[in-house]
Parts: structure tokens; C-alpha cells; sequence
């Protein structure tokens, strides 16, 4: 129930004489993996002390940045194929890891860095993470359902240029509804749905919930009847972004199709 807590739990995977890297630096948490590593004689690598990213140019779909590993450029224009804000902090976390497997003598070419980090969809079939669609409109998939992942969603949002904010979400009964649903802006329109499982929170209990928020939308009994009432109402410089849940994601990427075929 605690972030130290949940932390001696994730620490659990330290093992004796084995690398440890900590992507960013918190003050309740890092403590934790500390005593961990230093308990199994394991050398503890803090990423974004010893590795810095510097964006060039960041587009919906694009980010290009010069990455430095302890003050010296090491990959300049290196293209990040995972474009959400939070891929910039995952990126020092992986040039870290890299960086100490090569010093342990693993072999990793410095053409396979800028091909595997410019093709992870493509290479691992990954999705769903601020995922574009397509741009005209603009929809765009992300599958962040925590406060903390919704609020910075909302902040890449927020930078971009659009006319009308349409937004597909739907939750599932066990998570904190309330929390989640204070990250997302008033000024959208809104398609609650339930997701297609079990523990799927009804669409209709999640609208009363929104409105409590001044959230406004209608409610719809699946992710397809959302997208099907969504996708008419878009217009060329309008924004579709469906989140809030991984299994409302998932079941949109089932009907790509439809959102992808020209209207």
C-alpha cells in the first residue's frame, strides 16, 4: 500500500552480482533498491544521472534527440520509434542497460541501437503505447489507466493542435474510478464504454461518475458501438484518442479497420 512498499516487492529481482539499473531517481524508493543491491554485493546504475537526452525535434509520430552516456555524446540523431513523452525517460533506462552490457563484453553494434530503437513496433509487434493511427484526423491509441500515466498523457495532449477533443475510454470495476477520471480534461467529448471482460465497470456507471466531474459524453455498450458513433462525428483537424484502459485499447486495435478505412 506504500511506494516503499511496492518497491522491496519490484527489488525482489535483484539477484547477487548482477547489474542493477534504476531508470529515475525517487526519494521514497531509491533507498529500497540501494539496501537491496548493496545486500547481494550488486552494482547499482542510476540512468538518468549517467545518461542524457536531448530532443531535436518532436513530432505526434517522430522524436529525434542526441543521447550522451556520462557527459559525452555517444548517439547523436538517434529516432525514437515510440513517440509518447514518457519513451524520452525510457530511453536513458535502455542506453544504461546497453551501456553496461558492453562494458561486460556483450556485442551490440551501434547500427542495431539506432535500427532497434526506431523500429520497436515493428520488430516486437508492441502497441498501444500513444500509438498513431492516422493523422487525418488524428487518432491516436494509448493505454496508460493510472493517474499518474493519464496525467501525463493529458500533457502531450495538451501540445498538440487540434480543433475538437474526442475521447473512447472505458475502466474496469477494481480500479480507483475517481483518480483516474480527475487527470482527464472537461473540455472533450466524451464515449464511455464498457470493455469486453468480466471486471468491465458498465458504461453507464462510469458516465454518472464522469459527470460528477463535469465530464460530458453518452454512454455505449462496447468499444465497437463507441468507435462506430465516434468516428462520424471527426473532422479533418479534429483529435480521437482512446485510453484510459488496456482492455479498451485492445479491443480498438481489433477494429483498426474500421477506423483506418476512409469514411
Amino acid at each position: 500500500d506504500t511506494l516503499p512498499e511496492i518497491a522491496s516487492e519490484k527489488a525482489g529481482i535483484i539477484k547477487t552480482h548482477v547489474p542493477v539499473v534504476i531508470g529515475e531517481f525517487h526519494e521514497e524508493t531509491f533507498p529500497v533498491f540501494i539496501q537491496k543491491a548493496n545486500s547481494v554485493s550488486s552494482d547499482l546504475y542510476l540512468a538518468e544521472e549517467n545518461v542524457k537526452v536531448d530532443v531535436l525535434v518532436q513530432q505526434v509520430d517522430y522524436i529525434e534527440c542526441n543521447v550522451s552516456f556520462l557527459n559525452q555524446l555517444i548517439y547523436p540523431n538517434l529516432i525514437l520509434g515510440l513517440t509518447g513523452n514518457y519513451q524520452i525517460k525510457n530511453v536513458s533506462t535502455v542506453i544504461q542497460a546497453i551501456e553496461i552490457l558492453r562494458k561486460y563484453g556483450t556485442e551490440i553494434s551501434e547500427e542495431s541501437i539506432y535500427e532497434g530503437l526506431k523500429k520497436v513496433q515493428q520488430n516486437t509487434g508492441f502497441a498501444g503505447r500513444w500509438q498513431v493511427i492516422q493523422k487525418d484526423p488524428l487518432i491516436v491509441f494509448d493505454c496508460a489507466h493510472n493517474s499518474a500515466g493519464l496525467e501525463v498523457l493529458f500533457k502531450q495532449v495538451k501540445d498538440l493542435t487540434f480543433n475538437k477533443l474526442h475521447i473512447i475510454t472505458g475502466a474496469v470495476n477494481d480500479k480507483d474510478i475517481s483518480a483516474n477520471l480527475n487527470a482527464f480534461p472537461q473540455d472533450a467529448i466524451y464515449y464511455f464504454c464498457k470493455p469486453n471482460i468480466p471486471r468491465g465497470l458498465a458504461a453507464e456507471e462510469l458516465r454518472e461518475k464522469a459527470l460528477e466531474l463535469n465530464l460530458l459524453g453518452k454512454s455505449y455498450v462496447s468499444v465497437e458501438d463507441a468507435m462506430q458513433n465516434a468516428i462520424p462525428n471527426l473532422h479533418l483537424d479534429d483529435l480521437l484518442l482512446i485510453c484510459g484502459s488496456i482492455f479498451v485499447v485492445a479491443e480498438a486495435l481489433l477494429h483498426i479497420e474500421m477506423i483506418t478505412n476512409k469514411r
